[in-house]
């Protein structure tokens, strides 16, 4: 039976490959062989966490290893599971249920939960990787895989309960204004529009008169500022720069003027052939 691919080394070794090749570090921490590992046989989790920029950890609670982990992290409830990143913008933990009798569509309905919170937890983790690093590429395409895997789970879990609700009803959005060195961190409803964002812009922010322009991975487009940001893939995070269009403009105008005069001026010096 396949399963993850745990990190061959201590917790020492393991910490220093998630450094030296900006990994996401995940680890496991329970007994040996409890029903909780279960989660780790599924497909969809195997095929998430078997990627070159997840460093999975296994431990247990009388290991080596443990006892350094748990001089950084005091109360370490078990089992559970930790989601860091070398920057360490957040840390995410995972408490894990212990195994106790339930109907069959309470199970799947713990398994989804469980493994959407892993998804969000790993999403989270990475995302906040790919903001320090000009290379996004590969993080992006992870989190693209991730994106789709948490919709479809999502689907899945509504259909568990009948469509009574959506799991993810919020996302954390970072919101950056580079020209005040200006950063925020808002909670939005993902059913809010990209519009209500720039609206707590302008409310909360002061900011120069004149247009502004919001970036993510690319520019918004006045389009955009009409749809959820659910539809503009903004969620369960993400990051927003706010740029003052008017500040480009003048800058591209003065490069402009001191390229003329110096042209100018160097076509009148002495000895200057036209």
């Amino acid at each position: 039976m396949s399963s993850v691919k745990w990190f061959d080394g201590d917790s020492v070794q393991a910490l220093q490959k998630v450094q030296d090749e900006n990994c996401v570090f995940f680890a496991y921490i329970d007994k040996v062989n409890t029903k909780c590992s279960d989660i780790f046989y599924e497909p969809d989790i195997i095929q998430l966490l078997n990627n070159e920029i997840i460093v999975c950890f296994k431990m247990e609670p009388n290991s080596p290893s443990y006892a350094n982990f748990n001089k950084i992290f005091n109360h370490i409830t078990i089992p559970s599971i930790y989601v860091l990143e070398k920057n360490n913008v957040e840390q995410f933990n995972i408490k894990l249920k212990k195994s106790k009798l339930l109907k069959s569509n309470e199970v799947k309905l713990d398994f989804l939960d469980l493994k959407i919170k892993l998804l969000n937890a790993i999403y989270s983790a990475v995302k906040n990787i790919s903001d320090s690093l000009e290379d996004k590429e590969k993080y992006f395409q992870f989190m693209t895989n991730v994106s789709d895997k948490l919709q479809n789970m999502i689907v899945q879990r509504k259909e568990a309960i009948g469509g009574v609700q959506n799991l993810i009803k919020y996302t954390k959005i970072k919101i950056k204004v580079p020209c005040l060195n200006i950063t925020i961190v808002k909670e939005f409803e993902t059913t809010d529009t990209l519009n209500e964002v720039k609206m707590f812009v302008l409310e909360n922010i002061t900011i120069p008169k004149g247009p502004i322009k919001f970036i993510s991975e690319r520019q918004f487009t006045d389009e955009d500022f009409n749809l959820t940001l659910s539809a503009l893939n903004l969620c369960p995070t993400s990051t927003i720069y706010v740029h003052k269009v008017c500040l480009l403009i003048i800058v591209i105008v003065l490069l402009y003027f001191v390229v003329f005069m110096y042209t100018h001026e160097y076509a009148g010096c002495p000895g200057h052939i036209a």
